[in-house]
């Protein structure tokens, strides 16, 4: 019979963050894994994801304001890399 094993998960440890823009919706997406007291992932279990579509309207001052300025950014990185600027 097989030894029974307990691990304990005490935080979770974010991964990949993906924003996909289609029209006025935008969806968030982010893997996570478990964690121990350690921060070492715990044995056996898989990645998970949270997502969640949004209306841009109805998204955070904070938020909106973060993506205008990551879009500012890499509009200028896109540009400079043309040799457009």
């Amino acid at each position: 019979m097989a030894t029974e094993k307990i691990w304990t998960a005490s935080d979770i440890e974010m991964g990949v963050m993906r924003l996909n823009r289609v029209g006025l919706n935008l969806t968030l997406s982010q893997s996570y894994k478990f964690v121990d007291e350690n921060d070492d992932e715990l044995p056996g279990f898989p990645k998970k994801y949270v997502s969640e579509t949004e209306a841009l309207a109805d998204l955070p001052v904070a938020i909106k304001n973060a993506l205008s300025t990551i879009n500012e950014y890499l509009y200028d990185k896109a540009l400079e890399k043309e040799g457009m600027e």
